[in-house]
């Protein structure tokens, strides 16, 4: 199984009462969020993926065989949307919305580092939108 199909495939089994699989292809895999909780998709080849959460590219991820570190941080990306720690950050321009980027956890995109951003949509945990665990 290729790992990143793996990390999406024990992120859906870590979730109670969470009732999909992954929808994997050769190139790609998703997981849809119950309710009004984010999805992601990653698109990934060899060794080398790139998350996207809802509509918004998150971040590109490369690994080797002697190192693997960057697939442990695409698990912790996708381990912080299914727990709602993160938010997207925007501006207004003359009416729209304007993606500034994000964050997933510890991790910032854009910047909501330096600038606190005008306006923030966080992020819904998957549990949230899911009934009581059998």
């Amino acid at each position: 199984m290729h790992p990143v199909v793996q990390i999406f495939d024990d992120a859906a089994r870590a979730v109670p009462g969470y009732p999909l699989a992954p929808l994997v292809t050769d190139e790609f895999c998703v997981l849809i969020g119950p309710g009004n909780a984010s999805s992601m998709i990653a698109v990934y080849f060899d060794d080398v993926a790139t998350l996207w959460v809802d509509r918004y590219m998150w971040s590109e991820y490369e690994w080797s065989d002697q190192d693997t570190g960057e697939l442990g941080f695409l698990a912790e990306a996708v381990a912080a949307v299914q727990r709602g720690d993160g938010a997207w950050h925007f501006r207004e321009d003359d009416g729209r919305l304007v993606h500034l980027g994000g964050r997933l956890g510890s991790h910032i995109v854009g910047p909501g580092a330096v600038h606190p951003p005008p306006l923030t949509l966080p992020l819904i945990p998957w549990a949230s939108q899911l009934g009581p665990a059998h």
